[in-house]
């Protein structure tokens, strides 16, 4: 992911990487089995500006329950368990004291600066629901807490703050992530995938909405999406939508390549491109059949 090129002299970049695999579980071999799901995801994070990254590494593990004998209901909880790094280069930012009174900061910073570079777990859970309605239609449905745990953020620890009268949060807030989606089929070879996104962490909230269409032609395994998601935050106006996200992806038996680019709605920056960021996604989907219909697609 490649953000805010041409908004600011150096662009925000995002690495990710994960996959998953499921096992089937059956306790009798007279009924359909459920199912164990194994995970884990990279995520690398650099703002280059400041000298700083933030690296993390999670595993997850879930578990699909069947609920009916139609092999249309399952209910799955997961938990992911993760470790985080973040680190920051102090000789690319500018104190006020360094300032030479003239044109530059080209001073010594009397600033009580803590160690550059520290590590924290992240625990993460969710519950989510899936059904076939009808034939040719499917939901899914459910919310996810993250950082329930509240791991500590901050650079500077309580011992070394710099005013110990100071009141400073440092905590991770707790985020709460609840979604819905649903596939519907319009005909034998093209389905409309609405999207729905609930975010709120602190003080703060978003909602995302899309609306997809997907062109697929079954004896080739290929795939065309099409689609758009639009993102609303809640600010000082009540609730904005800032981005507009077009988005296009290409499915070739096992392979899919995404590509959506976020349209600022707000005039920031000035010019053509300002706070704009282009995302690049590949997907190897692997030997792999979803008969169950529990496995959705986001």
């Amino acid at each position: 992911r490649d953000q805010w090129r041409g908004g600011i002299d150096q662009p925000l970049t995002t690495i990710g990487a994960g996959g998953d695999v499921k096992f089937d579980i059956s306790y009798n071999k007279s009924k359909k089995s459920d199912f164990v799901g194994l995970g884990f995801f990279f995520l690398s994070d650099r703002v280059d500006v400041l000298g700083m990254n933030t690296n993390k590494l999670a595993m997850q593990t879930a578990y699909h329950k069947r609920l009916s004998r139609e092999n249309n209901d399952f209910l799955s909880f997961g938990l992911e368990i993760g470790v985080q790094q973040r680190n920051i280069n102090y000789d690319n930012l500018d104190f006020g004291d360094e300032f030479n009174q003239i044109d530059a900061f080209s001073g010594q910073t009397q600033e009580l600066l803590p160690p550059n570079n520290f590590g924290f777990f992240d625990i993460g859970t969710g519950l989510s629901y899936t059904r076939d309605i009808s034939k040719g239609m499917k939901m899914n449905t459910g919310v996810a807490i993250h950082h329930f745990n509240t791991p500590r953020l901050s650079f500077f620890s309580s011992s070394q703050s710099p005013n110990p009268d100071a009141t400073i949060d440092y905590d991770y807030k707790i985020k709460y992530t609840g979604h819905f989606t649903m596939d519907v089929a319009l005909g034998e070879y093209f389905d409309w995938l609405p999207r729905a996104i609930f975010i709120n962490q602190g003080n703060q909230y978003e909602i995302d909405i899309a609306s997809h269409f997907k062109w697929d032609y079954h004896k080739t395994r290929s795939a065309l999406y099409l689609g758009a998601w639009l993102k609303t935050v809640h600010g000082i106006d009540g609730i904005t939508p800032i981005y507009l996200s077009p988005m296009i992806g290409l499915q070739k038996q096992a392979f899919i390549l995404g590509i959506s680019y976020d349209v600022n709605l707000n005039n920031t920056f000035s010019g053509n491109v300002g706070l704009n960021a282009l995302e690049v996604s590949f997907r190897f989907l692997g030997e792999h059949e979803n008969n169950d219909n529990f496995c959705p697609e986001f």
